[in-house]
């Protein structure tokens, strides 16, 4: 029997759940109290850095897909060791992982030649991007970026107060690096580069990156979405984490969503 469910009834009905109770409270709220949240005409409810809710067109079902493109998935899932360490831990699933988590940063630590203390964990890495783009840009500022670009940082940096500045991508599909140096003043509280970008793949020379981000982080932060870096074969080589231990006032994100296959796991870092 095949059951449709209107978007609309499907949310009043998980409200009424249990932990929907303890959450309705905050349903009507938007980016500040003082902002109700109201249904588009699709039945959606609009984005908010702070309540982001994307109801499915149908949630009763679910698509089969090989791959979901869109969404830079490995459709091949996680590695079978990691299965494995999954399936062995999960009946520990009751336990705050502490003891674990330090032990995952000190072995990422290692990986990237940094220090445990210059690692910061998060559920993904967007979740990491949207929380530094709330810190840097609370008392407004502008963020110089390419465009297009991965949007998480950057709509949610407006969304906080800050003003876009989009760079066009070069014809090649390369970051324009000498016109974000050029777009930068006294205001840019970051500089936001994905690099393989998101959504054209295009990858940045690397050493015109390098030289891009040691010389321009002396005047604001630069962030360095390398989401994507994993699925090149010489990926540690085209890496801005070197710069860390440089003193370079750079971040570096990373996830273990795309080439590692753990996208529904939700874990990430930044360097």
């Amino acid at each position: 029997m095949k059951t449709t469910v209107n978007r609309r009834d499907w949310l009043k009905k998980g409200v009424l759940s249990a932990a929907g109770v303890m959450a309705a409270p905050y349903l009507t709220y938007g980016a500040f109290p003082s902002q109700p949240i109201s249904l588009d005409a699709n039945g959606n409810i609009p984005y908010t850095p702070f309540f982001k809710e994307y109801l499915p067109q149908s949630p009763m079902q679910p698509l089969a897909l090989a791959a979901k493109l869109n969404a830079n998935e490995n459709p091949y899932g996680p590695s079978p060791m990691a299965v494995s360490a999954m399936q062995e831990y999960a009946p520990k699933g009751n336990r705050y992982a502490w003891k674990e988590l330090y032990q995952l940063m000190d072995k990422i630590a290692i990986e990237e030649g940094v220090k445990q203390e210059n690692i910061m964990m998060g559920p993904g890495s967007s979740d990491l991007l949207e929380k530094t783009a709330m810190v840097f840009f609370q008392n407004g500022g502008n963020i110089v970026s390419a465009d297009p670009a991965y949007m998480s940082l950057i709509k949610v940096a407006e969304a906080t107060g800050a003003t876009w500045k989009p760079v066009p991508l070069k014809k090649d599909w390369s970051h324009d690096l000498a016109a974000m140096e050029a777009a930068v003043d006294d205001d840019t509280k970051l500089v936001y580069i994905c690099n393989p970008n998101n959504p054209t793949g295009s990858m940045t020379d690397h050493d015109e990156l390098i030289d891009f981000c040691s010389r321009v982080s002396e005047k604001t932060p630069i962030f360095v979405d390398e989401a994507y870096l994993g699925f090149l074969d010489d990926a540690t080589k085209k890496s801005m984490v070197s710069l860390i231990n440089e003193g370079k006032d750079v971040i570096i994100a990373r996830t273990f969503s795309k080439i590692q296959g753990m996208a529904g796991l939700r874990v990430g870092y930044i360097v």
